[in-house]
């Protein structure tokens, strides 16, 4: 697994994709970004998160302007021509998910699609968990995620 993935001196990449315009996904990301610093203050991996998918100037404005105490380096991409390779070459993902109503169809494309571990939103927890329960690659922890990351990427 570890050669398909594209790991350089022990990098881990995490992606998002989605439409960054909305406030509930910028509150999403934030609130993932959020909880993955904090657990990786303890882990100490280093992390880059690529950003996919549509982004006006506050979304954009607003992650640029993220600061983290941990080893974080975020990338905003924009759209990506070909979804299925970007997220075929992440270590994990996340779904920045924070609100709306019903099951939103990135969390089914992400689920679907890619098989790695996704970090997910209390929302997504408290409104979608009974979709994902049979599912072993879902978190809705960033420290189980990164241990995860950490424990059965790099070694």
């Amino acid at each position: 697994i570890k050669k398909n993935l594209n790991i350089v001196e022990n990098q881990i990449v995490i992606g998002s994709l989605g439409d960054n315009t909305f406030p509930t996904a910028i509150n999403g990301i934030e609130n993932l970004l959020k909880e993955i610093d904090k657990a990786n203050k303890k882990i100490n991996l280093k992390l880059t998160i690529k950003i996919a998918g549509k982004y006006n100037k506050n979304s954009f404005k607003f992650l640029k302007n993220k600061k983290f105490k941990s080893n974080i380096n975020i990338k905003i991409l924009g759209y990506v021509d070909n979804r299925d390779k970007f997220i075929n070459h992440l270590n994990g993902m996340i779904l920045a998910v924070s609100g709306g109503s019903g099951m939103p169809i990135k969390a089914i494309e992400s689920l679907i699609n890619y098989q790695g571990p996704i970090y997910v939103t209390k929302y997504i927890k408290d409104s979608c968990s009974g979709f994902f329960n049979e599912n072993k690659n879902i978190y809705y922890s960033a420290e189980d995620f990164l241990l995860y990351l950490k424990n059965h990427i790099l070694y």
